[in-house]
């Protein structure tokens, strides 16, 4: 049994191709060096660190002399040369080196090629890495904003405009701008808010002197107290125009504006303006220029935005006898109407929003034609009288009986309903 044990055993380890790590001749890489500094210091005795795997022959049995006889020479070069990194590559990472060998020669030689546009284009847009500089040639460029265009994304036709006027000459970059109406227009609006030289010289490039004029008006009315430069300029650039009288009109409204309020409405549209004059100067005389009604005969205000302007100044005081005697007449026969231009419905929404109380709702209730809309609101604001009688105009005895259900019975509306209902004197409809 031992004779045959012996010939199933064996005290020499053979090459594991699925080891987690390069072994030669039975021992590690990693151990591979010690051994090969041991061997180069003429140690006659190896170190049991090696472990079984690496039993050789004492130094009684074999000297450093007969090495040869117990490894082939290539197995005792391996060894000798396991201390120098540089000799030892495996056979995997020099297929990696390779292949990344090729990656790197490939890139540097198409490093000046122009890339492909929308593949560029996409990574722009996606935020990921790229470069619009190989990009050089005027048709290349040219090709570069067609394609942006096609995407149809703002961000990235303004990103491909900014590169171009960058990279080109002023009456190219000009060229392509007024071939291109999309591409100018994003450039104008985000030169609006950066640099107004140049917002004017492209707008005067294109052919709109107009727009290019009222933008620097704007400038120097932003700067009042320069206003011989802005009466300069006007008699310069809109003596002849058709909008003289607006901009005459707006100096006005600038010099009246720059005595009231130590000068704080300097700059505000005439709705602001009127707004204010409407929320604390209501009742001043119409002899006064804090008069609202002076003012909006002074400038031109049309009625309806007089009305509307007044309605919520009013209302957000809570004047809410100022905006009746405004709005609400009668006449010598009694009949009561509505003075004014602007939609019923806009103004009970607004009073409901500014949450006005229900008998002020409820007086402009009456101006609404639609009984559908009346209930509708007084369901909103639980005008709980008025939805019953719209109802009963409606003659519609199924919706009474479903709406008093979700009264409290206790309650005068609910009595009020339940009288309705038990008369004999209404003809409904269902």
């Amino acid at each position: 049994m031992d004779k045959v044990g012996y010939w199933d055993e064996s005290e020499v380890k053979g090459f594991d191709f699925t080891g987690e790590e390069y072994s030669m001749c039975g021992i590690k890489i990693r151990k591979t060096a010690c051994l090969s500094q041991l061997i180069k210091d003429g140690l006659s005795e190896l170190p049991s660190a090696f472990g079984p795997e690496m039993a050789l022959p004492g130094p009684k049995e074999i000297g450093v002399n007969n090495l040869h006889e117990v490894f082939s020479e290539k197995s005792l070069d391996a060894i000798f040369d396991a201390d120098n990194p540089s000799v030892h590559v495996s056979s995997i990472s020099t297929d990696n080196e390779n292949e990344e060998l090729r990656y790197l020669r490939c890139q540097f030689l198409t490093r000046w090629d122009t890339p492909d546009v929308n593949r560029t284009l996409t990574d722009a847009f996606l935020g990921r890495p790229h470069s619009f500089e190989l990009f050089k040639s005027f048709s290349q460029k040219q090709e570069l904003l067609k394609a942006a265009e096609k995407l149809h994304d703002g961000d990235l036709i303004l990103k491909v405009v900014i590169f171009l006027s960058k990279t080109l000459k002023p009456s190219l970059f000009h060229r392509i701008l007024r071939g291109s109406p999309l591409a100018s227009q994003h450039y104008i609006a985000f030169l609006f808010t950066k640099n107004n030289d140049e917002y004017e010289n492209i707008l005067a490039m294109l052919g709109r002197f107009n727009d290019a004029a009222i933008r620097q008006f704007t400038v120097l009315s932003n700067n009042f107290h320069k206003r011989g430069k802005l009466q300069n300029f006007t008699k310069t650039h809109f003596e002849t125009s058709k909008d003289k009288t607006l901009v005459s009109n707006y100096i006005d409204l600038l010099r009246w504006q720059e005595g009231i309020a130590d000068g704080k409405l300097l700059g505000e549209s005439v709705s602001s303006t009127l707004s204010f004059l409407c929320a604390d100067h209501w009742h001043e005389q119409k002899s006064s220029k804090l008069s609202p009604q002076t003012f909006v005969q002074t400038n031109g205000v049309y009625d309806k935005l007089y009305d509307w302007v007044a309605f919520n100044a009013r209302a957000k005081k809570e004047c809410w006898a100022d905006i009746s005697s405004h709005f609400i007449i009668t006449s010598w026969s009694g009949e009561v109407r509505l003075k004014t231009d602007l939609s019923v419905d806009n103004l009970i929404n607004q009073l409901c929003k500014l949450s006005a109380p229900q008998e002020v709702v409820q007086l402009y209730l009456q101006f609404l034609d639609s009984q559908e809309k009346k209930i509708e609101v007084a369901k909103k604001i639980k005008l709980h009288k008025v939805a019953i009688d719209g109802y009963v105009a409606m003659k519609d005895k199924q919706g009474l009986l479903n709406y008093v259900a979700y009264l409290n019975p206790n309650s005068v509306d609910y009595k009020y309903a339940n009288k309705i209902l038990m008369g004999s004197d209404i003809r409904w409809k269902s």
